[in-house]
């Protein structure tokens, strides 16, 4: 039995051996190809093919004969790799890099740098860079393109992710429903500025000047405030520069006293027969001569009922709009906000859309004071800045931001549906600064042709040969002559730009650089990983869970049932301001001698 065993395997085996050796060859033979190039000659053919295949994935960095267009290519995708890896490291307050998704590493520790370049040679780059965020960025897409989801709030995590500070403009709340929890994910303290909401916290623009003879401050204040509340108007500009006039001066006045808020400033300007009581006062001395020389242009026109009525109708305009009950809790007493941003802070500035008139020019001179009051002076840390529909905010002096304040740590991502929706915010000269600042400009569809027609100018051409036959007939026969006639045609024309998905876009960042050039091209589709995705979406369910609730038992407003008390004390306060004659002289006296009386107690005169 054993043998009958032995044979029947031996024959089995037999039997597959034939038929592995008569059966019909493989077509790809490895054996035999690494005999043929085993050998200094076929090693020579395989180096030579790595060579030419290198040589193609850069050929894209080759110039035309009759134009200089290109988009990015390998090169320029491991410059940005080599460049954001290196900003990341250092971590330096004026050089900064964002991105747009999660990197995405195949090694870690020391070996991490070389495995991204690599990553990015194969084609599989870890994630969309952004290197110089500081000299600011600008995104243009239409409503649904993609540039909030696909680049804003990418960019902003990716500040989270660094430690680095933020401050957000949100228009309609969307994107602090993401960026609160996934910024309290990340260990940041989240605060919301949003008047009109029980979950709101205090800011006092007030409390942004150093005290009563800060100008220049005040004024900073009046302006935006004026500007945002359609006070900037070509029709009236007299009125509103007498306007701003007037209010910077109410605003020094009401920062002197007890309570020093925009409640108090418009209680001031309240007062019945406020221009004699305050010609009266400004002639007794009683109210600082610093603060009196903000009111001289008002006080030369008090004989002038006319004028004198037009610049009290203006400037009431601008104040009393918010005195309202839902909004006055937001901004009187003390800011609850530190006004220097640092670590893993974010503040977050929303506004109440259906509201925006009413509260767009109060979020506006808060906004504005606390980005100036941020970069002053130069940072430790740099401080990422993100402004999405931008044109629903009047700030004159960004194109002055965003020049000037880069070196001391500003990272402004500024968003827009198109360029002329910026322009009709802004005005032409205005807009084109704010578009020349900004390095980085990322293009998604802007569902406007004109925009999308200048950029795909500003991208450059490409050449294509057009092919032209002509036959001419003679005695001798007919005769067929081609000839190639050498033309350019965009990049990305416009209608292509016009015909982008949701996602699509074209960046420009001075960090995609080849020798000699630099903001070059970059047309894609910015991959967002799973795993953000799902972290997007449970960190929106965190909003109503959890940080909603919390924010509002943290609110440290004024109860809405003591706001009557709280503005008839400011009313109290605005009359005492404008006290004169001999009471004031009397109480000033008063004081003198108790200050006296304690510097010298044991001697009956002063000196």
């Amino acid at each position: 039995m054993n043998n009958n065993l032995i044979l029947l395997e031996t024959t089995n085996n037999q039997t597959f051996t034939e038929q592995k050796s008569n059966g019909i060859k493989p077509s790809l033979d490895i054996n035999g190809l690494l005999k043929t190039f085993v050998n200094p000659e076929g090693l020579a053919m395989i180096g030579i093919l790595v060579f030419l295949t290198i040589v193609s994935q850069f050929s894209n960095s080759k110039k035309g004969k009759i134009s200089t267009g290109k988009i990015v290519g390998i090169s320029e995708k491991l410059a940005a790799t080599n460049l954001a890896l290196k900003q990341i490291e250092e971590r330096k307050h004026n050089k900064v890099t964002f991105w747009c998704g999660s990197p995405r590493y195949w090694f870690s520790g020391k070996f991490r740098k070389f495995g991204a370049a690599l990553q990015t040679f194969l084609g599989a780059s870890p994630t969309v860079w952004i290197p110089h965020a500081e000299r600011s960025t600008l995104v243009l897409g239409a409503p649904g393109s993609g540039k909030t989801f696909g680049t804003i709030d990418r960019m902003a995590e990716s500040c989270m992710m660094q430690g680095f500070p933020l401050i957000v403009y949100d228009k309609k709340g969307d994107q602090m429903k993401l960026l609160a929890p996934l910024a309290a994910r990340y260990g940041y303290d989240v605060r919301i500025f949003a008047p009109g909401e029980p979950y709101s916290e205090v800011i006092n623009p007030l409390d942004f000047m150093e005290n009563q003879e800060d100008a220049v401050s005040a004024a900073q204040i009046a302006s935006v405030i004026n500007a945002n509340a359609g006070g900037s108007s070509k029709g009236d500009e007299f009125f509103s520069k007498a306007a701003d006039l007037l209010a910077k001066a109410l605003i020094q006045l009401a920062k002197g006293s007890d309570c020093p808020d925009l409640a108090t400033v418009y209680c001031i300007q309240s007062i019945d027969d406020f221009i004699n009581k305050l010609h009266a006062a400004v002639q007794a001395g009683t109210i600082s001569r610093w603060v009196a020389a903000s009111f001289q242009q008002y006080l030369k026109a008090k004989d002038s009922e006319k004028t004198i009525a037009s610049i009290d109708t203006t400037t009431v305009g601008i104040f009393s709009a918010f005195i309202q009950r839902s909004l006055l809790s937001s901004f009187i007493g003390k800011s609850t906000i530190s006004t220097k941003l640092s670590g893993k802070q974010i503040l977050i500035f929303k506004l109440d859309d259906p509201r925006r008139d009413v509260v767009g020019p109060l979020l506006a001179a808060a906004l504005h004071m606390t980005i100036v009051s941020n970069l002053c002076t130069q940072r430790f840390d740099p401080l990422g800045i993100f402004i999405d529909e931008l044109p629903s905010l009047y700030l004159k002096a960004l194109p002055q931001w965003i020049n000037e304040y880069r070196s001391n740590g500003a990272c402004f991502v500024l968003g827009v549906q198109s360029l002329e929706q910026l322009a009709n915010a802004y005005g032409d000269n205005l807009a084109t600064a704010i578009i020349s600042a900004c390095s980085t400009k990322i293009l998604y569809n802007p569902a406007n042709y004109s925009t999308a027609d200048k950029f795909s100018q500003s991208y450059g051409h490409k050449e294509f040969i057009v092919k032209n036959k002509s036959i001419s007939d003679s005695k001798e026969g007919r005769t067929v002559t081609w000839t190639d006639n050498l033309q350019t045609m965009p990049i990305l024309t416009a209608d292509e730009i016009m015909r982008f998905p949701q996602g699509k876009c074209v960046i420009t960042n001075p960090g995609y650089t080849s020798v000699g050039e630099g903001s070059i091209p970059y047309p894609l589709t910015i991959p967002i990983p799973k795993l953000d995705i799902e972290r997007i979406d449970r960190s929106e369910q965190l909003w109503l869970e959890q940080i909603y609730p919390r924010l509002i038992m943290r609110s440290p407003q004024v109860p809405l049932s003591h706001l009557d008390e709280t503005i008839d004390l400011r009313e109290r306060i605005a009359e005492q301001l404008l006290v004169s004659g001999e009471h004031s002289a009397s109480k000033v006296n008063l004081v003198e001698s108790e200050e006296i009386e304690l510097i010298s107690p044991a001697h009956e005169e002063a000196w």
